[in-house]
């Protein structure tokens, strides 16, 4: 990058258009298959995010770039997506089902294909298990790479069958082995209510309060977190961490979002 670029990337980071910076970055990529993979990753991470007009502008990206063996694939997998982001889970495991066909009749295999192709086993997998079919995601998610992130849904999966013994030895690899924290948010927090469903209470507690310290990465509600760990707390007789929790619990229920400063 010249430092003319540089200027003008850092005026981009200053007016608070990173995805802009971001997205022109990747289009200097001279291969235009990874191109198209990577303005992919990036459409896919901001829809995750929430931000569906922006993935929704990157998705534009790929759909007018020159067409390579893979880019229609690309686009239709990120749409799939942004079904997701809005709500549409069965519309989103119809498209990605769909993807997985057209991939699946694409001659040859690389490095993206296969890439592409575990990435489609784990979400189906993944919106199987959201759409309440724990078996059908089991039978995706046990044919990918054994990842942290996998082993956390298998281990979802086995809870939702009620084998929580299973569920806590595939939960524990997750959760130790995790390089992200929203995997080792989702994964102490499976953990936790597995190990109370079990009657575990001290070894729920201890799971569920690691997660405290996890929640600014997102993807778990609060609430959910203070509320299990009250109820552990309670069935230890452990009244001082219910004492502490408590207020937490019921800020988050009634959406208390005042300050000190802001109190009258």
């Amino acid at each position: 990058m010249t430092q003319e670029e540089a200027n003008a990337a850092a005026r981009l980071l200053k007016q608070g258009n990173a995805e802009d910076l971001a997205v022109r970055i990747i289009e200097e990529c001279p291969d235009p298959e990874e191109r198209s993979a990577q303005l992919t990753k990036h459409a896919v991470h901001l829809a995750e995010k929430g931000q569906v007009n922006s993935a929704t502008a990157v998705l534009s990206r790929i759909e007018s770039a020159p067409e390579t063996s893979l880019s229609r694939i690309y686009a239709k997998f990120v749409r799939a997506i942004l079904k997701e982001a809005c709500g549409d889970l069965a519309g989103a495991l119809e498209a990605l089902h769909s993807v997985e066909l057209q991939l699946a009749n694409t001659s040859g295999t690389s490095s993206r294909t296969v890439e592409l192709g575990v990435e489609l086993g784990t979400r189906i997998g993944m919106l199987s298990l959201e759409l309440r079919d724990p078996h059908g995601a089991m039978k995706r998610l046990t044919k990918v790479p054994e990842t942290p992130f996998v082993c956390y849904l298998i281990g979802t999966c086995y809870f939702d069958l009620s084998e929580y013994e299973t569920a806590i030895d595939y939960l524990a690899r997750a959760l130790y082995s995790a390089e992200d924290d929203r995997t080792r948010l989702l994964s102490s927090y499976q953990l936790g209510v597995a190990e109370y469903r079990r009657g575990r209470y001290s070894e729920a507690l201890r799971h569920l309060s690691r997660c405290t310290g996890l929640l600014g990465c997102g993807s778990l509600s609060s609430g959910l977190v203070y509320e299990a760990i009250v109820a552990s707390a309670n069935r230890l007789g452990d009244y001082e961490t219910v004492a502490r929790y408590t207020p937490l619990l019921a800020m988050h229920v009634t959406g208390f979002t005042g300050t000190a400063e802001g109190s009258t």
